[in-house]
């Protein structure tokens, strides 16, 4: 018997559905003046580190760098940094690809603040080893054994819009799932080959880019300083 699927006319993808949605400075700042605490913590963190759930639900608290230069600097990385500049630094989950973000103020500002819920809520101190995102049992929000690991992310994050529509109205905000956070800052850079560079170190990609292969080889030379450029950037856009 024949058993291969046969595609039909109808089954032709359209050149609308390979452009990256995301949202808009508008529609970020009205899910932001509907968002809770925490989902407002969320929001930011992957705006500023295109972080999805399976990157921000594994972040430990001893991979951030607070309120220091950065890590690498007495290493010999040139990053113009200093005590004001706090950091974010872990091996990427399954592919252990180094990644690095400089964190916004306003992120730190939720990152401290969220500590402080989360420290009175279990009444203890947060260990170094344990992830930032716990919930108020102390679990995992990210559940790595779960076939749905990120489940509690897409369904806190289809509560928020549904707020937000009820509030606005209904078309106030795309209807998008919780990952298209982690393509806002890529999207934004372009398509300019070294800008693209910039969003693949960003996005954590082993190797950003087909002809970089022996630039890109060893992490010291990933082009870490005009990343964290961009994501200053990113944050006045």
């Amino acid at each position: 018997l024949d058993t291969k699927v046969q595609r039909l006319g109808s089954d032709r993808p359209s050149i609308q559905d390979i452009e990256i949605k995301t949202f808009t400075v508008d529609h970020l700042q009205l899910i932001y003046k509907h968002a809770l605490p925490t989902e407002r913590l969320k929001l930011v963190w992957c705006l500023n580190c295109s972080h999805g759930a399976a990157e921000i639900g594994r972040v430990q608290w001893e991979d951030l760098f607070l309120d220091q230069p950065h890590p690498w600097a007495k290493e010999g990385l040139k990053v113009d940094s200093g005590e004001s500049d706090s950091w974010c630094g872990f091996l990427r989950p399954k592919t252990d690809v180094v990644g690095w973000w400089w964190l916004w103020p306003e992120t730190v500002e939720l990152v401290r603040s969220w500590k402080n819920d989360r420290q009175q809520k279990l009444k203890r101190e947060l260990q170094p080893s344990e992830r930032m995102l716990l919930t108020d049992t102390g679990a995992n929000l990210y559940r790595d054994s779960s076939r749905n690991a990120q489940s509690s992310f897409s369904n806190e994050w289809s509560r928020l819009l549904r707020r937000v529509a009820k509030e606005e109205g209904k078309d106030a905000v795309p209807r998008l799932p919780f990952g298209t956070l982690r393509d806002q800052m890529s999207n934004w850079l372009g398509s300019d080959k070294n800008r693209a560079v910039l969003a693949s170190v960003g996005l954590g990609h082993g190797i950003p880019h087909k002809g970089d292969k022996l630039l890109y080889k060893h992490y010291s030379n990933r082009p870490w300083t005009e990343f964290f450029e961009a994501q200053k950037e990113y944050r006045q856009h």
